[in-house]
């Protein structure tokens, strides 16, 4: 079994259980920030949830990057009508109901990509595989969701403040929010307690989501025991031997 594939299903098959329960339902446009790997199964990801989705914004770094991500919109994902090449971040991100980065950073924070948050549509869902910069006072004033709370105060504890820098998932830019006293520690929401309806999702229109995705090997795992048991039932794959002889046994 290929560990690249699967995490890499995985990991966009996180953000679309994130536009299941947060983005609005008549989401139509999807601006994908980092047109790579993680970009293409985001996208598939939000397709599969959001059926009304036609339109797919692309910024990236490399021609053939968004060659690559063009071709695949094209023969993978029919239900895709339009497809904008864009220039700028801001120009991506402009009126879209989804956004997703999956870009690569440094460890400089200076160098993450900004967005204002004037650019923002109202009632957008900004799903965060990787780092941006953000206004503080933007951040407080969003719904901020991420994919296991406990990852964060992990990183919270092991990367003492502050931890975006070290971490560059925008869930630790949260705990910093709380730890500089700028939003509270339930205002840090996780995706298990709005899908098992303890804490409620989007509750408006209008309202700007921002769902980090810090990801997780043990999803991995579990995602890749799913596909191996799914495989033993349909008759298909291929068995290999790990080895002739088991060494030290």
């Amino acid at each position: 079994m290929s560990a690249n594939l699967v995490s890499a299903y995985r990991t966009g098959g996180i953000p679309g259980v994130g536009a299941k329960y947060l983005a609005k339902k008549d989401a139509k446009v999807v601006s994908i920030i980092g047109p790579g790997v993680m970009g293409k199964t985001s996208l598939a990801a939000f397709v599969s949830v959001c059926p009304q989705v036609d339109t797919v914004k692309i910024k990236g770094r490399s021609q053939r990057s968004m060659d690559a991500f063009v071709k695949f919109v094209k023969e993978e994902l029919p239900q895709i009508k339009h497809i904008e090449i864009c220039d700028t971040v801001e120009e991506a991100v402009r009126e879209s109901d989804i956004i997703s980065f999956t870009t690569t950073v440094r460890d400089d924070v200076a160098s993450f990509p900004y967005i204002s948050g004037d650019w923002i549509k109202k009632g957008a869902l900004i799903s965060m595989p990787s780092a941006a910069r953000f206004d503080d006072e933007f951040l407080a004033g969003c719904k901020l969701v991420v994919d296991n709370s406990k990852l964060y105060e992990a990183w919270e504890e092991e990367y003492p403040y502050p931890t975006y820098p070290q971490v560059q998932i925008i869930g630790t830019k949260f705990t910093d929010l709380k730890h500089d006293g700028k939003i509270k520690a339930e205002d840090i929401i996780d995706i298990t307690d709005i899908i098992e309806k303890r804490r409620p999702g989007r509750e408006s229109d209008d309202e700007i989501i921002v769902y980090s995705v810090g990801g997780m090997p043990v999803e991995d795992i579990a995602w890749g025991g799913t596909v191996y048991r799914n495989a033993v039932k349909m008759g298909i794959g291929i068995k290999l031997p790990l080895w002739d002889k088991p060494e030290m046994a």
